[in-house]
């Protein structure tokens, strides 16, 4: 289904630079789907990106902050595309992967004062884990 484009406006051209090939596809589809949008390229390095860059005029740029360069190399990229192309606005997407530490997802909930021995002990103001509400003594 594609949106209506608003009467008397031009559609926002967007540059999507995203390493896994998978989400940048989705970002991408679903750009085009929507009228209100021109998707000007999708880019999965830092090379790529600044080629697009270089042939087309976009108004706005979703980068990830790590594209297939390495990890954090759309975020190292910010300094020069700022410098280089100001009118462009900037949105840096800040992934999580599957496998990365979350200490907020990972705590098992507990009740106050109950600690799962497999969790480590707590820091100096940090609880340990996601507590719930106490229970009645009726529980």
């Amino acid at each position: 289904m594609r949106f209506p484009r608003q009467p008397g406006r031009k559609p926002i051209s967007i540059i999507v630079a995203y390493a896994d090939v998978m989400a940048s596809r989705f970002v991408c589809t679903e750009l085009e789907r929507n009228s209100q949008f021109e998707l000007v390229g999708c880019a999965a390095t830092v090379n790529e990106l600044l080629e697009l860059f270089q042939v087309s005029t976009a108004k706005v740029a979703l980068i990830s902050a790590t594209l297939k360069d390495g990890l954090l190399s759309g975020l190292a990229l910010l300094p020069q595309l700022r410098e280089q192309y100001p009118a462009v606005r900037v949105i840096l997407m800040i992934d999580l992967s599957p496998t990365s530490k979350r200490p907020w997802r990972s705590a098992p909930p507990c009740r106050k004062g109950n600690r799962s021995p497999r969790m480590p002990r707590p820091r100096s103001g940090s609880r340990g884990c996601r507590h719930l509400p106490a229970r009645n003594a009726r529980d």
